[in-house]
């Protein structure tokens, strides 16, 4: 089993601004729940190659292209992403009905896997725990077992998260965002009612 970790600004791959602006999830924190699910040194060492922050400079500047290049066939990628902005409010332009509260077990679905944009076929997981909107990506290998995927729903279960302190205010907030017809944006501040 293989965990890769993601904290993109708002969205994964339409905003190349806000990822370039990620901030960090709990590496540490969720690096170490995984390695308690290690069984042996070796599988240690796998898990840990795999975890750690994935910048906006891996693959697609969105998904774990390696970690699932590199993911054998009978293995797992359990990828985390966290909608957390560098400036302003965490929940603003995100709603918390997207995000229920993280249930006492998570499980992965029975069906198939989807295919996602930055991240291929696996599964999608949202949920808020310790008041974080978080996604969790799971990829599993076309040979993986019955006991693969009761292990990455351990690892899922094992998952903790803790409070961060807010993002600094938007010096911008309430700022328009004017978009010009290249598709560039800049926000600008309102004059006498009018944008300047």
């Amino acid at each position: 089993m293989a965990a890769a970790l993601l904290s993109p600004a708002r969205t994964c791959c339409h905003d190349r601004s806000a990822l370039a602006e990620a901030t960090r999830v709990a590496a540490v924190e969720v690096e170490r729940e995984l390695l308690g699910h290690a069984t042996s040194r070796i599988h240690a060492a796998r898990l840990r190659a795999f975890s750690g922050h994935v910048s906006g400079a891996a693959g697609r500047q969105c998904g774990p292209d390696r970690a699932l290049a590199e993911m054998p066939d009978d293995g797992a990628l359990v990828f985390v992403l966290e909608y957390r902005p560098a400036r302003g409010s965490v929940w603003s332009g995100i709603h918390r009905s997207d995000f229920p509260p993280r249930p006492a077990h998570l499980r992965l679905p029975r069906r198939a896997p989807e295919a996602y944009e930055c991240f291929g076929r696996g599964y999608q997981l949202h949920f808020r725990d310790a008041d974080r909107p978080l996604q969790v990506m799971v990829a599993v290998g076309p040979k993986a077992t019955a006991a693969r995927r009761r292990g990455v729903e351990r690892v899922l279960d094992g998952l903790r998260f803790s409070s961060l302190p807010p993002p600094p205010p938007d010096p911008y907030e309430g700022w328009p965002t004017l978009i010009d017809e290249s598709g560039d944006s800049l926000r600008a501040r309102r004059r006498g009612g009018r944008v300047a």
